[in-house]
């Protein structure tokens, strides 16, 4: 049995010296008492709502000395292999439904290659609001206990938007715990009576919307950056889409026989919802991309080996190796808004993230063709969306203002 990763939760396991299940924290084996009985299914969940409500820091009792082995051992035959405790349907902690919840998302959120989908991270940060009721009945969290969360994060200084997504969070757990008989069929709508946090009527936070950046401000930061990521923050620019789709363009994926290139994503953010993406490359974003073209078909455009190795050059061959086995095939979101924000630095501009090229974009077609337009550059199903990334510029209410005021 391998080691346990870290941040994982403890599990069972069966002593074939004497029969028991017990579980590992901290180094420490604790007892928990006949392996599959009632008695070591509870000692078991509430060892788990501790470890989750203190975020592994648990007590851990001094440990029983373990059977003598000239013990006579237990008459049923050990099982070759643990069984998966059962939780009990009812009497379970705040903390227990949640490891139950975290565990079926985990199964429900990975795709068919291993990847996870970015709802998981979502919903560990609902459960880590949830750490100070942790040892709560489920069946005892209401609406006061919610509306208590819901203070407790406007205290810590989330924005309102954050505390009314992690209250709506709390609502979707507890629903799945009713649908799954762990809490009591009235409590979902005892939940749905707590309001979310409204403008202007709430100490919490608001968060700036999302601007466009300025052309000028892009040009700049182009010219602080190595050759690759340049290429592709180029690349975002012109075409408007997500910064972690570029990231993961493949030669396999972009069909280059019109005029216009055709560009299917095997994998988007709606791809659950049932719909396709497609995005046109232009002949300006073409002449950016065509280099990157020249590979297998399925590695990735953009490569971080590619750009350390060009700003390595002048180094040894054993240290080149060396940075370069540390690094990743593709670039993610979160290297390539680091990489952006390094050479805004240095070309002394304001920073700025990847994800308000796509905003520029969308300004861009909208002052350019129209609302449509704009919607179709983006790839969204409906144009409300597009008007969150899309905004009326100055230029068009200045016009209106000496044409008709």
């Amino acid at each position: 049995m391998g080691r346990r990763k870290n941040g994982e939760a403890p599990q069972v396991r069966f002593h074939r010296h004497s029969g028991q299940a017990i579980v590992r924290i901290n180094g420490k084996v604790i007892y928990l008492g006949p392996f599959g009985s009632r008695e070591a299914n509870a000692a078991y969940h509430r060892i788990l709502a501790e470890w989750h409500a203190t975020n592994g820091n648990v007590a851990v009792p001094e440990a029983k000395p373990a059977p003598s082995r000239r013990r006579r051992r237990p008459a049923a035959a050990a099982p070759t292999a643990p069984a998966p405790v059962a939780p009990a349907p009812a009497g379970l902690t705040v903390a227990e439904v949640c490891v139950l919840w975290v565990a079926d998302c985990e199964q429900r959120y990975t795709r068919k290659d291993g990847s996870q989908s970015s709802t998981i991270h979502e919903c560990r940060m609902i459960v880590r609001a949830l750490e100070a009721d942790g040892m709560l009945p489920a069946a005892a969290f209401k609406a006061k206990a919610l509306v208590a969360v819901q203070r407790r994060l406007v205290d810590d200084g989330r924005p309102r938007t954050t505390v009314n997504r992690i209250v709506k969070g709390i609502r979707r757990l507890f629903r799945w715990a009713t649908v799954n008989e762990y809490v009591p069929d009235g409590l979902v709508h005892a939940l749905e009576a707590v309001e979310p946090l409204r403008p202007g009527q709430t100490d919490a936070a608001e968060l700036e919307p999302v601007a466009d950046v300025p052309d000028d401000h892009v040009d700049r930061t182009l010219a602080a950056m190595h050759r690759v990521p340049r290429d592709l923050v180029r690349f975002i620019r012109l075409v408007g889409c997500r910064p972690g789709e570029a990231c993961m363009i493949r030669p396999s994926d972009v069909d280059t026989t019109g005029p216009v290139w055709r560009w299917t994503l095997p994998k988007h953010k709606n791809m659950w919802r049932g719909h396709a993406r497609v995005v046109w490359i232009g002949p300006k974003a073409q002449a950016v991309l065509r280099p990157y073209l020249k590979r297998r078909p399925e590695q990735y455009c953009f490569s971080p080996v590619e750009s350390e190795r060009d700003r390595l050059k002048y180094l040894g061959r054993k240290e080149v190796r060396a940075r370069l086995a540390m690094c990743k095939e593709s670039y993610s979101v979160s290297s390539l808004r680091c990489a952006v924000q390094r050479a805004c630095r240095r070309a002394k501009v304001p920073l700025w993230s990847p994800m308000q090229l796509r905003h520029t974009a969308a300004t861009e077609a909208r002052e350019a063709f129209g609302l449509d337009a704009a919607q179709a550059r983006l790839g969204h199903k409906s144009a409300d969306i597009t008007q969150v990334y899309a905004s009326v510029s100055d230029k068009h209410a200045m016009q209106v203002a000496a044409a008709l005021g």
